[in-house]
């Protein structure tokens, strides 16, 4: 995964409503209905916030029927567990004296 798709997750995870609802996805798979039934926000917004996370691959829907059930996307999680085992937190040190620019 390149930093533009990193960039991509983490902006599609900077709004309350997606947190909830990756939250919410990480118990099982939903439909669009349960979200504004749990969350209190609008079909419209709902939507709204279901695209930015398909976009960002961080969920992905299933056609059953009329509706579509959304589930996350266990190779895109993996690869961001993948991001934070990289950082090294047990070697903070300033950037600037390690000729980082």
């Amino acid at each position: 995964m390149d930093n533009k798709q990193y960039a991509l997750v983490f902006k599609a995870l900077g709004d309350e409503n997606r947190i909830q609802m990756v939250l919410m996805l990480s118990q099982k798979e939903l439909c669009a209905r349960q979200f504004y039934e749990k969350l209190g926000i609008s079909q419209a917004m709902v939507s709204h916030h279901l695209r930015i996370l398909r976009e960002a691959k961080i969920i992905k829907g299933r056609k059953a029927g009329k509706g579509i059930y959304y589930s996350l996307n266990k190779d895109m999680i993996a690869e961001m567990l993948l991001f934070f085992d990289f950082l090294d937190f047990g070697n903070m040190q300033c950037a600037c004296q390690e000729g980082f620019s």
